[in-house]
């Protein structure tokens, strides 16, 4: 817990002080570094991998994301087919549950 406010306070130092060398503010920081971030989760949110069937059909989608320094974040055909699997097995479940 100690080591979590630390860091942010050492987050929170670097940022002011990147700040003060480029003449912005830290809210303008904190939206350059955590911009590629929220674009990608709102992209991904944006997808409607529920009738994704083939691997040709995923690959329509844009669904690869470079991070400098941090790699490749794409989603795979195992991971979408078997998600998609689970959905279908969940919604079975509730409907046999329901007609009782």
């Amino acid at each position: 817990m100690v080591d979590k406010k630390i860091d942010a306070k050492k987050l929170a130092a670097l940022i002011h002080r990147i700040g003060l060398k480029y003449n912005l503010t830290d809210e303008m920081i904190n939206n350059l570094v955590n911009s590629p971030y929220l674009f990608a989760y709102e992209k991904i949110k944006e997808l409607d991998l529920s009738e994704v069937t083939t691997e040709e059909e995923l690959d329509e989608f844009k669904t690869n994301f470079y991070f400098k320094g941090l790699g490749k974040l794409h989603i795979p055909f195992r991971r979408v087919n078997r998600r998609n699997k689970q959905r279908e097995s969940a919604q079975n479940i509730n409907k046999k549950r329901w007609k009782n």
